[in-house]
């Protein structure tokens, strides 16, 4: 503590401009977060396994699935949202909460790498850009998997710069535990790898050059591999359960190796290397466009220009005056590995796919913005105005300009609507929306004390209730009819069904369906 109240003391300026950007960041995410998080079927699938978790006891060996592949992440997401949810009273916001925390810590590690790998004045440039950028705030926003992924992903680099300049070893351990948590974010995460590999061997082959002793290299090796295990063990022991027969094991051996002749799998990866670098610089530009200038297209392509001139050149310095740059050197493999890896994916490539990854960007643009800042006057005021103009037009974009949507109280008011309305009676429930699945809101109704009975083939007679509450999201809505099964099932054995209530919910609407014995007979 003394030493952090000395390094204030002499470094006010700074300090008093990093709490700005951190106070900006912090407004930016928590603003009204109720209001703007998403809350939709996969946000209702995960608080359900945590709740689960915490009131039943039930362990989580896996976490959600993949989109692509049929493949589960590890569960580490979900013990980080257990304390949350609990301190909430199973409230979904407080995972969301968790996540926007960590977001905030994440503008604060693109300082640190700035500061350390540059000059605080990069660390103060590229946060501050992070801070406000309309992305990582969106996705900084919301309880999901692949949202923490910028901060694993930083500590890891991070780790490898201060594993290199301090020659201390033991750093590996943080690698390995942070590149688990990293891949079970998401996995492209796997990404990573190639990166901390590469790190890896170039400091192997130097010291065995060098004759340095290895026994504490290979040592502090093992301990990171073993962390790295123990963390994805769960995965392994889900699959050597008998009752899921390598479930996990065989998705990834068919998706990798079995699936590579097949059409299916070409729409997806192609592991030729020549192949993707046809994708490779309109994913680069991609990059730097969605997240330095807020997806404008072409302030994004003098941004990619500038970020580039600033590798290149520092690079240039580095190798004309013999010192090699470690952080650089980093960064510009984690962009180059990051956007290659990118680039053997042939489908859209969605925002969050560049998470493991996005703290680059800021990084090369921040030290764009700290090579013209240390030149003359002149430089140093364009590098000002191309700062303001950045701010000015992220500030034109920022989610929190529009009108949130709402989603969590709205689900809220529709279980509590559903429970009122069914009058302590036995009740069956479908969701009609093309974009959505039906767990956030079977979380409230399981919340509220008042569950729905689910429609069963077998067992028609028995799960069929008098009453069928539809939930539809979809523009235009007819539940009479509706192919579903939760919904034409209930016309089954016990008449046909007719609307007796009708509600809006902000475009939402909820429909209460009942069976008409006298339609059902003349029928």
């Amino acid at each position: 503590m003394k030493k952090l109240l000395a390094w204030i003391g002499e470094n006010k300026i700074e300090f008093a401009l990093l709490f700005l950007i951190l106070s900006t960041a912090a407004f930016l995410r928590l603003w009204r977060i109720a209001d703007f998080m998403t809350f939709l079927g996969d946000e209702g699938r995960d608080v359900i396994v945590v709740k689960n978790l915490l009131t039943r006891g039930d362990l989580i060996f896996i976490g959600p699935t993949t989109s692509v592949g049929n493949m589960y992440l590890g569960p580490l997401y979900y013990y980080l949202m257990a304390p949350f949810l609990a301190l909430w009273r199973l409230d979904p916001v407080g995972p969301a909460v968790m996540v926007t925390l960590i977001g905030i810590a994440t503008v604060f590690l693109v300082y640190l790498a700035g500061r350390l790998f540059f000059a605080k004045e990069v660390g103060l440039f590229a946060s501050a850009l992070y801070a406000i950028s309309p992305i990582p705030i969106i996705y900084s926003r919301s309880s999901w998997n692949p949202n923490p992924m910028p901060f694993f992903a930083l500590l890891i680099v991070l780790f490898l710069y201060l594993m290199i300049k301090s020659r201390n070893y033991w750093w590996l351990v943080g690698i390995g535990g942070s590149l688990a948590f990293a891949v079970q974010m998401h996995y492209l995460g796997v990404l990573l790898i190639p990166l901390v590999a590469i790190i890896w061997l170039a400091i192997l082959v130097k010291n065995v050059k060098q004759r340095l002793p290895l026994k504490k290299f290979f040592l502090s090796t093992l301990a990171s591999i073993l962390l790295f295990s123990i963390l994805m063990s769960p995965l392994l022991i889900f699959d050597l359960n008998p009752a899921h027969r390598f479930l996990n094991y065989n998705a990834f051996k068919k998706f990798f190796l079995e699936r590579q002749a097949t059409e299916e799998h070409l729409a997806t990866i192609n592991l030729n290397p020549f192949n993707a670098l046809g994708r490779f610089l309109p994913r680069y530009e991609s990059f730097f466009t969605r997240f330095i200038t807020a997806k404008q297209e072409f302030p994004g392509k003098l941004a990619t220009a500038a970020a580039t001139f600033a590798l290149a050149w520092t690079a240039f310095i580095a190798f004309r005056q013999k010192k090699a740059n470690i952080g650089l050197t980093i960064l510009g493999l984690w962009l180059a590995i990051g956007i290659f890896g990118i680039s053997l994916y042939q489908l859209e490539v969605f925002d969050h796919y560049f998470g493991f990854i996005n703290p680059a960007a800021f990084l090369f643009c921040g030290l764009f913005l700290w090579l013209l800042y240390r030149q003359n006057l002149w430089l140093r005021l364009a590098s000002i105005a191309i700062f303001a103009s950045l701010v000015f037009l992220n500030f034109q974009n920022l989610p929190i300009r529009g009108e949130p949507n709402r989603q969590l109280s709205r689900t809220k008011a529709i279980a509590r609507e559903i429970i009122k309305s069914s009058f302590g009676k036995s009740y069956n429930f479908a969701l009609i929306a093309q974009n959505n699945y039906d767990d956030a809101y079977e979380y409230f109704l399981d919340l509220y004390g008042h569950q729905a009975t689910v429609i069963d083939n077998q067992h028609l007679g028995e799960t069929i209730t008098d009453q069928l509450f539809v939930v539809c999201e979809d523009p235009i809505c007819q539940p009479l009819g509706y192919p579903k099964w939760e919904v034409a099932g209930f016309g089954k054995k016990k008449g046909l069904a007719e609307i007796e209530k009708e509600w809006d919910f902000a475009g939402v609407k909820l429909f209460k369906l009942i069976h008409n014995l006298k339609l059902q007979f003349l029928g």
